[in-house]
């Protein structure tokens, strides 16, 4: 299992005089099981998130962030994690041949 940060969707909604409803944005640690990733890919939607104030608990020096389809038996589910797709590669990966 590799460790990594996860942003997620919070249940919790702020209101913005022009914009209405406004999702909020956190990060946690999650453990990902390398066998169970079917792709990665680039998240840019979060660059802006951050940028906006709503996702909060990013490192500053993250170089980008990554959507992990994980297999679920006859379905699936995606994981945002912090981290370009070729570090989270390279850690799930790396990690995984050291055994």
């Amino acid at each position: 299992m590799i460790k990594l940060m996860e942003i997620y969707e919070t249940d919790k909604i702020s209101t913005s005089i022009k914009s209405g409803p406004v999702k909020k944005y956190l990060t946690r640690e999650v453990f990902v099981n390398p066998d169970h990733v079917v792709c990665i890919r680039v998240e840019a939607k979060i660059n802006e998130l951050v940028r906006e104030g709503r996702c909060t608990g990013v490192p500053e020096n993250t170089s980008g962030f990554t959507r992990l389809h994980m297999n679920r038996g006859q379905s699936g589910i995606d994981l945002i994690v912090a981290g370009s797709p070729e570090e989270v590669k390279s850690r799930l990966f790396r990690e995984l041949l050291k055994g």
